[in-house]
């Protein structure tokens, strides 16, 4: 359901030196906040979304009630011991998914709150323009700014009232006038020309047949310089056409990425749109110099009239030197030969010993263009993982069949749907595992050789019928098969982690981490393994490093509150639960305080309303609880129900321990396949 709305952001500015200097104090400030912001948003009839570590996302049926809202909240957090909150509101259409939101308007209420400082109210041209009949309210115009991940500058403005901050210039840095007038004329990273957002699987042929020819004809005998520039950050390509056609750039990024990954003499690295979004130079490049980048590809692509127009640029990180551009025009018909034409030149060029050969299963997915295509908009629309846009990659990837029905990677992407359907509880067990195990089994009779058919294998295996030990045989041919599969890594970091090998688990998963550095999930996997490891200390150190870069997820706090409890750390482990949210946050200070009527209380609630829990949390609550054989009773429910995709953890998570010695958990971990 879509509706109109206005949005508003908060979050405390520099809470998490304050948590790292003064656990106590930090607490303290955390209950006062939220305190002081519920009474504000229920006065203002304010519907609070979720909390996001130390800030909120609320919703608000008019603009007037989110600004009132966001004055008085400043007002009464700027009395007695001041709680340092930055606050962005704009308004915009939003759509509910799962008792959340979603939307450009959520993404850029988001970044004009982090555009502010703390005391501050900023607000988008559209709030200011709603609040033109409301003269008592005071703005300041702060002028255009370049919004993280937003392609236009952005009109900001200030609410000026009493006891409120007005961010200075310095700290703002808006965009200079005669950018604002022309953006096109904007530097882009590396000092490049401009370029947009999508791309397409010809232009990640063309980047490897530039660099190639480029690293031959300039490097050739520079053995230092060949090394350091063989070291690429593949930068998300850009779209120049519409909206609809954004799936060609992630296509084409993610094909770019596989083909370079295939010459064993390239190191590759993935760097997402959040990482890419940073307007500053100086910030890109030290995060990609930190992981060893000798250069970097970038580009646009536009579809024009079935031809793909393709910009391509090669950077030399350490000098900002183009090394090599060029632009291309090709109809998409064409896209085998010049697969073909690419892999040969790599070979030629570079001298590798790389063999063209290696390239037939990724050739052969490319047999028919539109078909492809048809599967690339079935990825992106997987990648979202909600229930709609699962069905639209289920079509996407059965219109792709209709084109071309023995098109393995389309059968490949249908069994991993159906695999996240059935995981996240959208469907049931019954209604999914038979679509997806036929669509597996076939795209093994049409090619076995490719490593994204083996890792479909893997997940089907080990999250549908719990065979994780030959889920791993399968993806440890995946990573034979390509040995730059990031993915494949992760995964296969994961499932040995659930055997009990954390010494080769983390030794994929920081071969993920080399080829994906900048993956929130990869970091989130590795502080989930250290979890399981015991190596609590080196947990938390890892997700103060992840806090700086990354949003988060309520799963990681959860699992790092657990950390700090396991050394003796309550006030952090509380702290960190609050981040993880409210519904934890009452669980573990309940588990904590060993208070056994509210843990009481949230079983009685779960027992009531199922469908908001599952047996998982009600396991948990009742292992917290001390009603062990209910909790057991809870694990083999869900074993009879096949959610092997958390039981397989069972073996090594901690928060099953009070439960080893049980002999009915005993039994389980036997029927799991575990020793």
């Amino acid at each position: 359901m879509r509706i109109l709305t206005a949005i508003m952001f908060t979050d405390i500015e520099g809470f998490t030196a304050l948590m790292q200097r003064d656990e106590s104090s930090a607490v303290e400030m955390l209950e006062q906040h939220k305190k002081t912001f519920l009474q504000c948003v229920g006065a203002h009839k304010g519907r609070v979304i979720k909390y996001l570590g130390d800030g909120t996302l609320t919703i608000f049926n008019s603009v007037l009630n989110a600004v009132e809202c966001a004055i008085s909240l400043q007002q009464a957090l700027r009395k007695g011991p001041v709680i340092p909150v930055r606050i962005g509101i704009h308004t915009g259409e939003v759509l509910f998914e799962n008792k959340d939101i979603i939307g450009d308007a959520v993404n850029l209420a988001s970044r004009i709150q982090s555009k502010g400082v703390a005391g501050s109210v900023l607000i988008s041209e559209k709030i200011n323009e709603e609040l033109a009949n409301h003269p008592e309210i005071k703005t300041v115009s702060l002028g255009a700014h370049s919004l993280k991940n937003v392609l236009q500058p952005v009109k900001l403005y200030a609410i000026a009232a009493k006891g409120l901050e007005l961010p200075s210039t310095q700290q703002m840095s808006p965009v200079e006038e005669s950018e604002q007038k022309n953006p096109k004329k904007r530097k882009r990273l590396f000092g490049l020309i401009p370029v947009s957002l999508s791309t397409f699987v010809l232009a990640a042929i063309v980047c490897v047949s530039g660099l190639s020819y480029y690293l031959y004809a300039n490097l050739e005998g520079s053995s230092n310089s060949a090394d350091y520039l063989k070291t690429i950050a593949v930068l998300p390509f850009e779209n120049k056409g519409t909206d609809t056609n954004n799936y060609l750039a992630e296509g084409l990024t993610e094909e770019m990425i596989s083909l370079l990954s295939k010459n064993p003499e390239l190191t590759v690295k993935r760097v997402p749109v959040e990482v890419s979004g940073h307007k500053s130079y100086e910030v890109l490049s030290k995060k990609l110099l930190d992981v060893n980048v000798g250069c970097v590809l970038e580009g646009s692509v536009k579809e024009v009239e079935q031809h793909l127009v393709i910009d391509v640029h090669l950077n030399d990180l350490r000098t900002g030197r183009v090394l090599w551009s060029d632009e291309y025009r090709e109809e998409q018909k064409e896209l085998i030969n010049v697969q073909r034409y690419v892999a040969q030149k790599i070979n030629d060029a570079l001298k590798t010993g790389f063999n063209s050969e290696w390239f037939r299963p990724f050739v052969k997915t490319l047999s028919n263009p539109e078909a492809h295509t048809l599967y690339l908009k079935g990825r992106s629309a997987q990648q979202r993982r909600d229930y709609k846009s699962m069905q639209e990659a289920n079509y996407y990837f059965r219109k792709a069949l209709e084109k071309d029905p023995g098109y393995t990677l389309a059968y490949s992407g249908i069994s991993d749907n159906y695999v996240i359907l059935v995981d996240n509880g959208f469907i049931p067990y019954d209604s999914g595992v038979n679509i997806a195990r036929d669509a597996l089994n076939t795209a093994f009779r049409l090619d076995s050789n490719i490593a994204e058919v083996r890792a479909s294998k893997a997940i089907f295996l080990t999250s549908l019928e719990g065979r994780r030990h030959e889920a791993m045989d399968e993806l440890r041919t995946a990573i034979a098969l390509s040995p730059g599969y990031t993915e494949a890594h992760q995964w296969y970091a994961i499932e040995l982690a659930a055997d009990g090998q954390f010494d080769s688990a983390l030794a994929h998963i920081n071969v993920a981490m080399e080829l994906d550095p900048f993956s929130e999930r990869i970091w989130n996997n590795k502080i989930m393994i250290l979890t399981y490891a015991r190596q609590y200390v080196a947990a938390i150190k890892l997700k103060d490093s992840l806090v700086a870069g990354f949003s988060n997820t309520e799963k990681l706090y959860e699992m790092v509150s657990q950390c700090y409890a396991e050394i003796g750390k309550k006030d952090s482990s509380l702290i960190t639960a609050y981040m993880a949210g409210d519904g934890y946050y009452r669980f573990w200070k309940a588990y904590e305080t060993g208070d056994r009527k509210s843990l009481q209380a949230l079983i009685d609630s779960s027992l009531k309303h199922p469908e908001d829990s599952g047996n998982e949390i009600l396991a948990n609550y009742y292992t917290a609880a001390a009603q062990f054989d209910n909790a057991i009773g809870m694990i083999e429910k869900a074993y009879d129900e096949k959610e092997f995709f958390w039981l397989k953890f069972l073996h090594v998570d901690p928060v099953w321990d009070p439960l080893r010695n049980k002999p009915g958990f005993q039994k389980m971990l036997r029927n799991l396949g575990f020793k």
